[in-house]
């Protein structure tokens, strides 16, 4: 970026925040991956920016 593109100190951090990446994580009811994957799901809601979406289905 030139000099005169640079963004104000912090806007990238903003723009996270406003516009956070969404991961949508999906599990079947007796999965045997699933808690892992539920757990790795945690890890990636620790992370700014990141909105994690957990749907859990039942037959």
């Amino acid at each position: 970026m030139s000099p005169s593109h640079r963004l104000p100190e912090g806007a990238a951090q903003t723009a996270l925040t406003e516009r956070p990446e969404v991961l949508a994580f999906f599990t079947s009811q007796g999965c045997s991956s699933c808690p892992p994957a539920e757990m790795l799901l945690g890890e990636y809601a620790r992370h700014i920016g990141v909105l994690p979406l957990g749907f859990h289905v039942i037959y």
